[in-house]
């Protein structure tokens, strides 16, 4: 038996592989079809005041690579300050969650293995331009939430750090 080989690819934000979800603008670079399961790889354009609530993923790890703005990420009892150009791991089974300090700020978010960004593609709806979305109007339901909770191996543990009074 030989092992398939993947197909090289490059791709960049286009309005094709991109959602709004919560009023942030997701990319998807490279999903777990892409790379064989091993991860996946978004762009993120963050909308400040939307941020997750905190939450553990199961499945996974994440990192997130800080393209522009500046942000702090809440992970387990850590607080680790980010500004452009930094590289915040968090592991799976560790309860995190982020602030966004400005308006609007720019994330390379990966996981490992892949498969969590089509939580994103499930919930979000096809971006007409390469700008914020919309906000949604009313909070997600909770029985959607914990369907989506339940599939992708995660489960909300609380708000989101900017709205726990926790240190930003």
């Amino acid at each position: 038996m030989t092992a398939q080989l993947l197909t090289p690819f490059a791709r960049t934000p286009a309005a094709d592989n991109s959602v709004w979800y919560m009023g942030h603008l997701f990319s998807f670079l490279a999903d777990a079809a892409d790379t064989r399961g091993q991860f996946s790889a978004m762009e993120i354009l963050v909308r400040r005041g939307g941020e997750p609530p905190m939450h553990v993923h199961h499945a996974e790890d994440e990192a997130f690579y800080v393209l522009g703005g500046r942000f702090t990420f809440h992970v387990g009892d850590q607080v680790l300050p980010a500004p452009t150009g930094t590289l915040a791991f968090l592991p799976k089974d560790v309860p995190h969650g982020f602030v966004c300090h400005e308006e609007t700020g720019r994330l390379l978010c990966l996981h490992a293995p892949g498969g969590a960004e089509q939580e994103f593609r499930d919930m979000g709806s096809p971006a007409t331009a390469m700008t914020l979305g919309p906000m949604p109007q009313e909070e997600p339901d909770p029985g959607l939430m914990e369907r989506m909770a339940a599939r992708y191996h995660y489960e909300i543990v609380g708000p989101p750090p900017g709205a726990t009074g926790r240190p930003e």
